[in-house]
């Protein structure tokens, strides 16, 4: 758990000052006009620092506890990057499902919290951004507590 606590807190802080450091370059390279929403005086730059603060915490916790699950640091990134960008892709561009199940994946209630476009298919979220952070945490957890419950049954 305290491994867990470390990458989430690093992670976040590393997001969000990676968020600040971009707006900041694009306000500098970017034509003028481009970048005239980014600006660190703005409240929604600074909801979206936060949001991707949040969002990276809340994913290192998964990734710590999908390595604990899987045990090998190839399937691990495997698994990691695969789930968001094929699977969940694939799953919400199914014909006739695909808008049904779309809003129940985790990595799209994500991106919907973070306002970041994806390359999610836009879905009729049930719960909004605030929800859908909550609805990514939950499965976080769930995978997080099989993850701990495994590694106390194998190292017992």
């Amino acid at each position: 758990c305290a491994k867990a606590e470390v990458g989430a807190v690093a992670a976040g802080l590393c997001a969000g000052a990676a968020t600040v450091a971009a707006v900041l370059t694009a306000q500098l390279v970017a034509p003028a006009g481009a970048a005239a929403g980014l600006s660190l005086t703005a409240p929604d730059t600074w909801r979206e620092v936060a949001a991707v603060g949040l969002y990276a915490a809340v994913a290192a916790v998964l990734a710590i506890g999908v390595a604990a699950l899987v045990r090998a640091s190839a399937v691990t990134v495997a698994v990691l990057l695969l789930w968001p960008l094929v699977v969940e892709v694939l799953l919400g561009i199914l014909p006739g499902t695909g808008a049904r199940i779309g809003p129940y994946l985790p990595f799209a209630n994500a991106a919907a919290f973070t306002g970041v476009q994806m390359i999610y298919p836009g879905y009729d979220m049930h719960w909004g951004p605030v929800g859908g952070f909550v609805y990514f945490t939950v499965v976080v957890a769930v995978v997080f507590g099989v993850a701990l419950a495994m590694l106390n049954r194998r190292d017992a």
